[in-house]
């Protein structure tokens, strides 16, 4: 199934939940897509109930009712987009609430920086309309490729499988060691190829850099450490490989949009 048309962004927003929204059913006639940025919720419509949490996705197809039940003493942040596309009904048929988080780690951080990137652009202009709908149609065709490709796993030639594994053996040695210092030469070189070979498959098949994933393995570690709360912010940042804390409190709040501390109090 080909789709060569991009989506026609009607609004996008990052927002706090009115409490409203869970015990109102409501519908839009654009279709919605939800980037869950702090807490959690269950979205309740006539195809089912589905649970989002921090990083997941939710989409409502247009003109369907439905309600986003979450606690509002927590509350729910979110960044939203609605938007119009001719080909909603065809990409809905393989791409559904009930499969939209179960992709893989890697795409999963590719949406998540695609988001930021729209988060933080403010747009405005005729070209800022168009980056935009680009950067959404991105994001709908990362998730169409993972699910669609988890569904047909003979459909890779043997190039292609080569090109995984080699992407598959440098994320695991990236998650193995983002502790210590990585260099790009260390990753090639425990794999046996060139680092220029290594960084363009890598950005080929993983649409973002080898250390924007090491950032977010490392984002991700940090995270879970800062929710078990045994561990300062200074050590936390050791434990996941910054040398100095202010930095790491930097990229940190430039992922998730809010400090270290922060997690580690909620």
């Amino acid at each position: 199934m080909l789709f060569q048309k991009l989506p026609v962004i009607s609004s996008m927003s990052e927002r706090i939940f009115d409490s409203i929204w869970a015990t109102k059913d409501h519908s839009q006639n654009y279709c919605e897509l939800i980037h869950v940025r702090k807490g959690s919720f269950t979205h309740l419509s006539n195809a089912g109930r589905f649970k989002a949490e921090a990083d997941d996705c939710i989409i409502t197809p247009s003109q369907t009712m439905h309600r986003d039940i979450f606690d509002p003493i927590v509350g729910l942040e979110v960044f939203i987009i609605f938007f119009s596309w001719s080909l909603e009904i065809e990409y809905l048929q393989c791409v559904n609430n009930a499969n939209i988080n179960q992709i893989s780690a890697d795409t999963k951080i590719a949406v998540d920086r695609i988001f930021d990137e729209m988060r933080l652009d403010p747009g405005g202009h005729e070209t800022d309309k168009l980056v935009a709908s680009s950067r959404l149609f991105t994001i709908l065709m990362l998730f169409y490729r993972d699910i669609f490709q988890s569904q047909n796993p003979d459909s890779t030639d043997e190039s292609i499988n080569r090109s995984q594994w080699l992407v598959n053996e440098a994320k695991k040695y990236l998650e193995k060691h983002y502790q210590q210092p990585v260099k790009l030469e260390d990753v090639a070189e425990n794999l046996q190829v060139s680092p220029f070979y290594l960084s363009r498959i890598f950005s080929r098949e993983s649409n973002f850099s080898l250390f924007e994933y090491l950032n977010g393995v490392r984002m991700r570690k940090a995270r879970e450490l800062l929710h078990e709360g045994r561990h300062i912010v200074a050590d936390v940042a050791h434990l996941t490989g910054f040398e100095e804390s202010n930095y790491f409190s930097k990229v940190y709040k430039r992922y998730y949009g809010h400090s270290p501390s922060q997690s580690r109090f909620n």
